[in-house]
């Protein structure tokens, strides 16, 4: 099974929670250079836990992250993502 990037919003905390598998991203320094390129302003958390980079960032932010990162080619394989969860 191929790996799911996730995106969670919620209503109740004012942030967005995306998890995105380790095995998406090419190089682990790239993808950090990456984040805090666009969406440093808006990142509360950047963690690795249980196999995925968990990145939460505030309602203010782009809600573009996933499509940024495939476009600076910083995670592979965009073919293999899926739709946001809910």
């Amino acid at each position: 099974m191929a790996p799911e990037y996730e995106t969670t919003f919620t209503r109740t905390l004012p942030f967005t929670t995306h998890k995105i598998p380790q095995e998406l991203v090419e190089n682990e320094e790239e993808f950090y250079k990456a984040l805090c390129d666009k969406f440093g302003a808006w990142t509360w958390v950047c963690e690795r836990k249980e196999g995925k980079y968990v990145v939460e960032t505030n309602k203010d932010a782009p809600t573009d992250l996933k499509k940024d990162l495939q476009e600076t080619g910083v995670l592979k394989g965009d073919e293999h993502l899926v739709q946001a969860a809910s």
